[in-house]
């Protein structure tokens, strides 16, 4: 006879799913490498202001920080310039910011780059030459601009002055054979905490002097405007006839 048929086996129960392992956390790019697949891309990954950080706090001038930054970018453009590129940085002080610069940059848009170094160069030929001292003479009037560093607090901290200096001398109109002149002095600082600070002084009928001080913003003029008095006697001091005083 047949056997009988074996009761089923009871159904093993399921073994338990194993919980998912967690996803690891993607990890952040390096400064200066492309992002990985599965990294996440740091917000502007593709330029990253902290590999020019210590381009732009440096002693150059903004001339010359622009010169170096379109450097940069030319040699991004052309990979075979990147020995280039590294000796360029040293000889401004910046080779580990500019090396990363080029980094992040090859492989991009010859073209782009380069048009874009353009422009930059164009830029800084707006600006006072790099530790240059520009003078122009016509024949009544006389130009000065150059850039120094200006040392405040413990005496370490250098902050870019540019200054900007215009002399008229003219016939007076209403006395023949008597001349009037006209001196502007205007000195522009680049501070770390209040952005640009512009100082403007006019001297003119001999011996009166006009002061107007600009800041970048509403609120820093407003707490300047607490000195003015202290400011007004200190120039008073000087053998001149002190005028407006204006703070914006």
């Amino acid at each position: 006879p047949s056997q009988a048929a074996q009761p089923s086996q009871a159904a093993q129960p399921s073994q338990a799913a194993q919980p998912s392992q967690a996803a690891q956390p993607s990890q952040a790019a390096q400064p200066g490498q492309a992002a990985q697949p599965g990294q996440s891309a740091q917000p502007g990954q593709t330029v990253q202001p902290e590999h020019l950080a210590s381009l732009v706090k440096s002693l150059q001038s903004t001339a010359e920080q622009l010169i170096t930054l379109a450097s940069a970018l030319e040699q991004a453009a052309e990979p075979a310039s990147y020995r280039l590129a590294l000796k360029t940085a040293a000889d401004h002080g910046g080779q580990q910011a500019l090396a990363e610069a080029v980094n992040v940059w090859k492989g991009k848009n010859p073209e782009e780059l380069k048009a874009a170094a353009n422009i930059i160069r164009g830029l800084s030929e707006t600006m006072p030459k790099p530790g240059g001292v520009l003078a122009e003479r016509q024949e009544s009037q006389s130009v000065l601009t150059f850039t120094v560093p200006l040392y405040f607090g413990d005496g370490q901290t250098a902050y870019p002055a540019h200054v900007h200096v215009f002399h008229q001398e003219q016939e007076d109109k209403k006395n023949p054979g008597q001349a009037v002149t006209e001196t502007w002095l205007r000195i522009c600082l680049e501070t770390e905490n209040i952005g640009l600070v512009e100082t403007a002084f006019r001297l003119y009928d001999g011996q009166t002097l006009d002061v107007k001080v600009r800041f970048a913003d509403k609120v820093t003029a407003e707490d300047f405007s607490d000195s003015v008095d202290a400011v007004k006697d200190q120039l008073g001091q000087l053998p001149l006839t002190l005028g407006d005083f204006s703070v914006k």
